[in-house]
């Protein structure tokens, strides 16, 4: 089939596209994704769906020997230890003892080591120096297990493999490799999340070779030094790199992750009543938020927990004072206290949610916080009957970037098999009208672009996704198993790639 006709125009400035037997959707965009963290996982070890550390061994195995052997250091993600039996957490002891190995859990916020890497570690422990949301984890003796949960940036740049000369070039092929799985998933516009000011220096590099990039690019950078400074350099219209390129604000982070209990609780968790999780220094948070408002950017704050939620709706309070028009956000939203969902509304916060989270995480996520608490989990529908703007996403590499995926579990609320039966938690189900609003016009809206950006309307700019069949009257199995023919961004077609070119 071809998708690349064109037409003669009809008026001047009309041009005409024709799609035979394509169905074409509203652009699908994400709002939540992390372009270089996807390119750089389709480089290393990949360990989602790893069922046990045995599993684990053989693909690091089956990783190796594809490389010769010689490597210095193996860099994984994607692991998940509730998948394990037992579903504690593994040690460096389950790993092979050489060479360095550094995997790093499925949400991206814990660390598994091996051996090689223990005394790194345990002198970062002995050092005194360990911050307060960072959780080493350690033995009956005091000796680190092989597991850090929210590792500080100091560890991490630690456990971070030495700068490669071609770093810059390795650097610009991730991220190239990011935007095309993002395209080839059927999506027109995404928002990278902590991107750092190397990287948005590289996907600028990236749309100036390439004439363009394949979506369009929103970014909210890291909290760094560099990237405030970045912001005081770059004012107004400045901050606009090209219709596809724009910075619009900064990532925060309020806690850690529910998965690998650093999501920060009101209460202690259900299944570990000694802990209530890691929240963030709230004096940095709020430091942090303020000057990301005086600078006019907008908020993008990461909030798991009950607690993680509540401190970030503070710190947007504090902030924005009585402005109620900068569209500050919260990343995830997942547990959120009954009583502060109203504060959503009042404070005119964008939810960003990804519906597969709900659905990754619903097999645990009642006994991490408990039967009460979990009527503020995952609430999509009660945010939106709130009057909450939803914007969907997915965090990939967190969770699969195809955001059909993410339609599907926002209809069902079940796994790709369809359970469980009827779906869990129903209530807080999405329609197809609000689904597809959520991952089009109310990610357009949650960065601001709603005038041009979004549905299909006359003054916004063209972008659609492509299907082969009309999905509105389908069932909702249909979006689990359906793949994009292609996108159309204003007259430019592009088809969905098979397999990405180098």
């Amino acid at each position: 089939m071809q998708l690349h006709q064109r037409l003669p125009a009809e008026s001047p400035g009309v041009t005409q596209v024709r799609l035979p037997g394509a169905w074409a959707a509203p652009g699908l965009r994400d709002a939540h994704v992390h372009l270089a963290w996807l390119g750089r996982s389709s480089e290393n070890v990949g360990l989602r769906g790893a069922t046990s550390v045995e599993e684990v061994r053989q693909r690091i195995d089956s990783w190796l020997t594809a490389r010769g052997g010689n490597v210095g250091r193996v860099v994984g993600s994607g692991w998940d230890h509730t998948l394990m039996p037992g579903a504690t957490f593994p040690r460096a002891s389950d790993l092979p003892k050489t060479p360095e190995i550094v995997l790093s859990r499925v949400d991206g916020h814990a660390i598994w080591v091996n051996e090689a890497l223990l005394p790194l570690v345990a002198a970062h422990l002995q050092s005194g120096t360990k911050p307060p949301g960072e959780r080493v984890l350690v033995d009956a003796s005091g000796a680190p297990t092989g597991v850090i949960v929210d590792a500080s940036e100091a560890l991490w740049a630690r456990l971070k493999s030495a700068p490669s000369p071609s770093a810059t070039r390795d650097l610009e092929r991730q991220l190239r490799a990011g935007l095309r799985a993002c395209a080839n998933a059927g999506l027109v516009g995404v928002h990278d999340m902590a991107t750092s000011v190397a990287e948005l220096d590289a996907l600028s590099r990236i749309r100036t070779a390439d004439g363009g990039l394949p979506v369009d690019v929103v970014v909210y950078l890291d909290h760094s030094d560099a990237s405030f400074a970045w912001l005081e350099r770059h004012r107004g219209p400045a901050r606009v790199l090209g219709p596809d390129l724009r910075v619009v604000g900064v990532k925060l982070f309020a806690d850690g992750a529910l998965g690998s209990r650093g999501a920060a609780l009101k209460a202690p968790y259900s299944d570990e009543p000694a802990h209530h999780g890691q929240p963030a220094d709230t004096n940095r948070l709020s430091s942090h938020a303020k000057r990301t408002h005086e600078l006019g950017g907008q908020l993008a704050i990461h909030a798991i927990g009950d607690l993680g939620n509540a401190n970030a709706l503070d710190a947007i309070e504090a902030a924005q004072g009585t402005e109620r028009s900068r569209r500050h956000r919260v990343e995830h939203a997942q547990i959120v206290d009954l009583a502060d969902l109203q504060r959503f509304r009042s404070l005119a916060v964008v939810a960003s949610m990804q519906p597969t989270h709900a659905t990754s995480d619903m097999r645990w996520a009642e006994a991490r916080v408990g039967p009460e608490r979990i009527a503020g989990a995952y609430a999509w529908q009660t945010l939106a009957q709130l009057g909450v703007p939803l914007a969907l996403g997915s965090d990939t590499p967190v969770e699969s970037h195809r955001p059909a995926l993410g339609i599907y579990a926002a209809l069902t609320r079940t796994d790709a098999d369809g359970q469980p039966s009827g779906g869990w938690r129903p209530h807080e189900r999405l329609s197809l009208a609000e689904a597809l609003a959520g991952f089009s016009d109310g990610v357009a809206f949650a960065a601001g672009l709603e005038q041009s950006r979004g549905d299909i309307a006359i003054g916004k700019r063209f972008a659609v996704t492509l299907f082969a069949q009309d999905l509105r009257d389908a069932g909702p199995e249909a979006w689990r198993d359906v793949s994009p023919l292609g996108t159309v961004r204003d007259t430019t077609v592009r088809p969905r790639r098979a397999s990405p070119s180098k």
